[in-house]
């Protein structure tokens, strides 16, 4: 998760984006097109085992019913997932 991410949502023209509720929940949430997606960010900057998810996100990850959570390492690998999966 990232430190200091916020809780109040980013908006663009159709799509919002809430971020920093914490325990486990994916980073990013993300609403577009009648989409939703879960994404967790992690720093692409550290080693491998520095990456790995929390106890609480990989629970989370494990039993979400929903689309799939999306594990990225940059912001642009996020915008580039939410525009892949909702043409």
């Amino acid at each position: 998760s990232r430190p200091g991410a916020s809780s109040r949502p980013f908006r663009l023209p159709n799509i919002a984006i809430t971020s920093g509720a914490g325990n486990g929940l994916p980073d990013l949430i993300v609403g577009m097109h009648n989409v939703n997606l879960l994404i967790e960010i992690k720093d692409g900057a550290k080693v491998p085992s520095a990456k790995k998810l929390t106890p609480a996100e990989q629970f989370f990850v494990d039993n979400w019913k929903g689309h799939p959570v999306r594990i990225v390492e940059t912001p642009e690998e996020a915008v580039n997932y939410v525009i892949a999966v909702t043409r």
